[in-house]
């Protein structure tokens, strides 16, 4: 005999083989409710939001980022020019061409890491150690509005490399002549940092160059923000505005598309 569980301490004996309520097998668990549309459509505006935050955010680190590694390369180009004034006494010149300053294309390449200098039937040419490029004097007054360079000797061991810091992605080669390639090239200063007015040019054809403007002191025209020393600037963009990065303002300036 088996005892019957009952309310209470009431209880009576169930005989073998009778029927009980407590053998009936257990009733399937019921599913969880399903979410509603308002419900859904909640969870889909808070993931759209949070996935903004992001975005957003991420948008602002890059900004960031190029701003300072504009700004970073700005210190160390400046550097560099001073220790060349230190050192010579003047400051690199800049293209002088038609008696107007071509602030985009200068020597400081060539200035600021120095060229061994030959002299070959009364033409001279220069040699750079760091890009290995040879032009001739009329190649320098032609591209830089200037004589020659002044960073240059005959002895490899009497010119001086100012900035040794440099890397690869802080100047660029460019033909001198785009419809031959490979043909000879010429370098100039640029950033790693593109910007709103980059030239699409170089050894492959492809390679983006953000250039510096470089003015120094002349007769034609003065550095206008710095003028007992030199201007030196390049913009980049930052959602979708020019922002400047100069040595006359520690924080960048927005201005119009490609104002000098």
């Amino acid at each position: 005999m088996k005892l019957k569980p009952g309310i209470g301490k009431k209880s009576r004996l169930i005989r073998a083989g009778e029927w009980c309520p407590c053998k009936l097998p257990r009733s399937t668990p019921l599913p969880p409710p399903a979410f509603t549309l308002i419900e859904l459509l909640v969870v889909i505006a808070i993931i759209a939001l949070l996935a903004g935050l992001v975005l957003g955010g991420a948008s602002i680190a890059s900004a960031r980022m190029r701003t300072t590694r504009a700004q970073a390369e700005l210190g160390a180009l400046t550097t560099a020019i001073d220790a060349y004034k230190a050192k010579k006494g003047y400051y690199p010149p800049c293209n002088v061409s038609n008696n107007v300053v071509v602030t985009t294309k200068s020597s400081l390449f060539y200035e600021l890491t120095g060229v061994i200098s030959a002299l070959t039937n009364n033409n001279t040419s220069f040699h750079s150690q760091v890009s290995q490029e040879n032009l001739t004097s009329l190649q320098v007054q032609f591209f830089f509005g200037t004589g020659g360079i002044l960073n240059s000797s005959p002895d490899a061991t009497e010119i001086q490399n100012f900035f040794t810091s440099m890397r690869k992605d802080q100047y660029g080669s460019i033909l001198i002549n785009p419809n031959q390639n490979p043909g000879p090239t010429y370098s100039v200063m640029t950033l790693s940092v593109h910007g709103p007015k980059d030239l699409t040019a170089g050894v492959t054809g492809s390679q983006i160059f953000n250039f510096w403007h470089y003015v120094s002191p002349n007769d034609v025209r003065p550095p206008q923000h710095n003028p007992d020393t030199y201007d030196l600037w390049t913009d980049i963009l930052i959602a979708g505005k020019t922002n400047r990065i100069s040595n006359w303002s520690k924080e960048p300036q927005i201005v119009n598309d490609w104002q000098d």
